[in-house]
This record gives structure tokens, sequence and C-alpha cells, in this order.
């Protein structure tokens, strides 16, 4: 077990530099073609060139690669990841002028109650929704199981999330809020078209509910075919054969077994919802970390974007991890040697 962790980390190095080279590169064109981010900050002021070239340097931005078009700043990129991971500076935004650690520090709260939120609705409708269709296996709720997630998994999310907002978050609010006087906690809160301080969990139920649907539909239907799957092993005949019941056959044996691919997709689920964390959150107006990267691609700051990428591909690969060590606690027989 320890030479396979070892081995795990030892692999986690090129695929951080890897992504974070390709991101490196891609921010090094924008401001190669799109010009200097900084200008941005004068608005339509025409700032002095001294002024200028310090700014530039300050925010790590003065190296002269970056006046060449398709360069690949290949000596920039060195002394980032030094400055990542020797340093633990991840630079500044700018604006306002911050560290983007401390960016980070404030972004990521909302986006662990945005990703615990959807985790629990992933998890709780969708192994439930799995594991109905899969023992009522062409019954009524079985079908209409298989129609719906089919009908989720086709809509994107950016569809889904700007659809929920104007009709529940908008439409369905402003009634409660209107016609029916509802509490604050219920029609702001709750029923909410962004998200409100004041409410710092309740008006994250609804983007979390929206954010778990991206993979809610794939989780239901991997547990419907796994348990389908194990109810037609030997081992299940067998165990009905000895007397068991069917609570027992079905609780302790044959989910415990269906639930192995289930775990694949919960833990990878966790990067879809970063993914799609940055369309929700710019959707309902929620200041985490997808939100800050958004508005990073939108202002060109190379270094929130490199930063915040980063820690969420750090997240993802630890979790990666994790998921493969916990086969080992759902099925005894697999060994990692």
């Amino acid at each position: 077990m320890g030479r396979y962790v070892v081995r795990r980390l030892l692999q986690f190095i090129p695929t951080v530099l890897g992504t974070l080279f390709l991101l490196h590169y891609l921010t090094s064109m924008a401001i190669q073609f799109g010009g200097n981010p900084v200008r941005s900050l004068f608005g339509d002021r025409t700032p002095p060139e001294e002024q200028l070239r310090q700014m530039t340097e300050q925010f790590g931005l003065g190296d002269p690669c970056l006046q060449q078009k398709g360069n690949p700043c290949f000596g920039l990129f060195w002394e980032r990841m030094q400055d990542i991971f020797l340093r633990f500076d991840f630079g500044q935004s700018l604006a306002p002028r911050r560290d983007v650690t401390d960016v980070l520090a404030d972004a990521l709260p909302y986006t662990i109650k945005l990703t615990i939120i959807a985790f629990i609705v992933e998890a709780v409708l969708g192994l439930a929704a799995g594991v109905l269709a899969g023992l009522r296996n062409g019954k009524f709720s079985d079908y209409v199981v298989r129609i719906v997630t089919v009908l989720m998994i086709s809509v994107p999310i950016f569809v889904s999330a700007v659809l929920v907002q104007k009709f529940v978050g908008v439409k369905f609010g402003n009634w409660l809020r209107q016609d029916l006087d509802a509490p604050e906690w219920l029609g702001r809160g709750l029923f909410g078209a962004a998200y409100k301080a004041e409410f710092p969990w309740l008006s994250l139920i609804l983007p979390g509910i929206v954010l778990g649907m991206l993979t809610l539909a794939s989780t239901a239907r991997l547990t419907r075919g796994s348990l389908l799957e194990n109810l037609r092993a030997d081992y299940v005949r067998t165990a009905k054969a000895k007397g068991l019941t069917t609570n027992r056959v079905i609780g302790v044996h044959t989910l415990r077994n269906s639930l192995i691919p289930v775990v694949t997709t919960l833990g990878l689920s966790i990067g879809g919802y970063m993914a799609g964390a940055v369309v929700t959150e710019g959707v309902f107006r929620v200041p985490g970390v997808g939100f800050t990267i958004l508005k990073a691609i939108a202002t060109g700051e190379p270094m929130v974007l490199i930063g915040l990428t980063t820690v969420l591909v750090l997240v993802y690969l630890v979790l990666n991890l994790f998921v493969d060590l916990l086969y080992a606690v759902l099925d005894p027989r697999i060994r990692y040697e």
C-alpha cells in the first residue's frame, strides 16, 4: 500500500506540471496577442511609460517573452513554478491588488459549501434512484428513472442553471415573495435568484442542486446497471439458497459490491463540480472559486488563473487517490502491492 501511494504521488508531478504549463501558455498567448493587462487598470487614461513598466514588473508580467507572439515563455514558467511550490507565492491580482492566496482564502469557503450540497444531492438522490430502478427493473418506476436521467444528461449545465434561476429563483421566488408574503428565509434565501450573504447556506441550496444535477443522472444509471449485474451473480443465488433474507442479500452483499464503480463516479464528480462551479457560480453570483476564475478570465489576470487552477488540480488528484484507496475498504479482495 505504501509503495502504491508513493508511486501515485510521483505521478502527480508530470500531471500538475503539464496542466499548469498548458494554462501558462494560454495566458501568455492572451497577453502576447491581446496586450498588457496592466493597462486595463488605467481605463481610458494613458499611463506614463515608467509607471506602466514598474507596475508590469511588480505583477510579474515584465518578461520580454510576453512581447513575442507565440513564444512559450519557458523561463517565465519555471520562475512561476518556483514561486508557487518553493516559496508558496502565487502572485497578486490586478484589481484590487491582493495576494492570490488571500483571494483563494476568501473564495474557497463558498465553493466548499456548494460542493458539499451538490455531493449530498448526487449521492442521496442518485443512489436512491439507481437502487429503485435496479430493484424494480422493467416496472414503471424504472422507466421513469431512465427517462428522467436521459433528459438530465442531455441538458448542459449552463442551460439548466439559467432555466432554474429564471423559473424557480425569479418567477416562483417572486410569487412567494409578493403573492404569499413568504418569510425572507424562504423567498429570498431558499428560492432566491442569486446568492445572499445574509443566508449563507440557504441561498446556496438552489445552485447546489443545479451543480449536483451535473452528475446525478450518471450516478443513478451506473448504480442501476451495477446493481442489476450483481443481482444475477452466483453469490446472490447462493445467499438466497442459504435462506438469507432479501434485505440482507441486497443491503449487505449486493449493494456493497455494486458501489465499487459508483464510488469512482462520486469521487471524480467533485472534479466535475469544480468545472461546473464556474458556470453555476457565475449564474447565481456566488463569490466562490468558479466566479473568481470567471472574473479573472474576463479581466485577463494570469496569476489568479494559474494560482487557483493549481489548487483545484491538486485537490482533484488527491481525491482521485482517495477514491482508489477506498476500493480496498469496499472490497477486501482488492490489494495494492
